[in-house]
């Protein structure tokens, strides 16, 4: 079956779908399962595969590739190998030894796309997310547009066909692009039925970029969803489209995408999920079923900040370089409601605020609720407080009382 490809300028067709290869953070295990994961996805027709350095498991990714291509299954230029720079490595001197090193575990000659995986970075060592006595999270101070500067000549080289972005918001994206000498290609972020990032996607459409939806299905097995999270799986309205179609709900999930003219890569591991996801060009979801699906929209994340699930952001980050693509307003000293409550709001002279990331929405899908902040003789109401913020604490002396609304 010939999967539908989107150009990507600098590289061969980015085909629409692909299998995703992230696992759990920080654990090289799993090695085998994914190594074999690779090899039934060429086998079925897949010809996408996305890995990341963090996901510790671009050796195995390189030894199903390498299994597939020396069965004579597929050659090197059929594929397309997207992987992605790691946080800890945001430091222009190290971005090439970062990509050089994901070039060797992968063992593919050259990656189609090379993706700066975060908007910000972590303290340079070993560990993929340092921490420092108190369990709280060490940034590095590095500039992500330093950092893409620093990846550009990767493509000049030989390294990466194209380069691109994960989870930036508009005008972090904006930023790039105002010194990019390589096209920024491609934007990778989180998109399913409960969140549609319509706005990010047009803005990055209006800038010729390309997109793929990582958890098109919401990853209803991530090991940290709450116990009151809703799941894509069990939404009626995606049930009865499913039933109606002869297909599975993951099936109609993707065929949405596919049909908004966006990438996706599914994860799994299992030969029946793997297939019955590339199983998506057979079918047309109709105007009214599109609209239904695009009904459902509840500006839903599942992922955020969720690599890490830290109670804060380390003060030391410049504030700018740390938002993640969200629909915050992108000040230093207010912040907007997303939802309609009795909220309003006050500006902090002071710009110094404070966020109790523990208390969680009532869906669990964000990282706070509104709360409000008694700080002296100002009250102020937060809300979307799901991004990668540098907030700084309260001055020493100041009353702090935090209520959940």
């Amino acid at each position: 079956m010939a999967v539908p490809e989107i150009p990507i300028p600098g590289a061969r067709g980015y085909p629409m779908v692909g299998l995703g290869t992230f696992t759990i953070f920080g654990q090289r295990g799993a090695g085998d399962e994914v190594e074999q994961a690779v090899k039934t996805a060429i086998d079925i027709g897949y010809r996408s595969i996305d890995c990341a350095w963090v996901y510790s498991n671009e050796e195995s990714v390189g030894r199903g590739i390498k299994a597939k291509i020396d069965d004579g299954t597929v050659k090197r230029e059929d594929l397309f190998i997207t992987t992605k720079l790691w946080d800890t490595c945001h430091r222009p001197a190290i971005v090439r030894e970062s990509c050089e090193k994901s070039l060797k575990a992968l063992g593919c000659g050259y990656i189609d796309l090379y993706l700066m995986h975060w908007p910000f970075g972590f303290k340079e060592g070993d560990d993929l997310f340092p921490k420092d006595e108190n369990g709280k999270v060490l940034f590095s101070d590095h500039d992500f547009v330093d950092t893409y500067k620093a990846m550009e000549p990767l493509v000049a080289d030989g390294l990466v066909k194209a380069l691109g972005l994960s989870n930036f918001n508009h005008k972090q994206v904006d930023r790039v692009l105002q010194i990019a000498k390589v096209p920024v290609t491609n934007m990778q972020i989180e998109i399913h039925p409960y969140l549609s990032n319509k706005k990010l996607i047009d803005y990055c459409r209006s800038k010729g970029i390309t997109i793929t939806a990582y958890a098109p299905l919401g990853n209803p097995t991530r090991t940290w969803a709450g116990t009151d999270e809703p799941v894509v799986f069990d939404e009626p309205k995606l049930q009865a489209i499913a039933k109606a179609k002869g297909k599975t709900v993951a099936q109609v999930c993707l065929r949405f995408l596919i049909q908004r003219n966006i990438n996706v890569i599914p994860k799994s591991v299992t030969p029946s999920r793997i297939k019955e996801n590339f199983q998506i060009f057979d079918f047309e979801l109709s105007e009214e079923e599109m609209k239904t699906i695009w009904s459902l929209d509840r500006n839903l994340r599942f992922y955020g900040e969720s690599i890490k699930r830290r109670e804060e952001i380390s003060n030391k980050t410049p504030l700018q370089h740390q938002q993640q693509n969200t629909r915050c307003k992108n000040t230093k000293d207010e912040y907007s409601t997303r939802r309609k409550r009795d909220t309003r709001h006050v500006n902090i002279k002071h710009k110094r605020l404070h966020i109790n990331r523990r208390d969680q929405w009532a869906t669990g899908a964000d990282f706070g609720r509104p709360f409000v902040t008694q700080v002296a003789n100002g009250v102020v109401i937060l809300d979307c407080v799901r991004t990668t913020l540098s907030l700084l604490q309260l001055p020493r002396g100041l009353e702090e009382r935090t209520i959940v609304v």
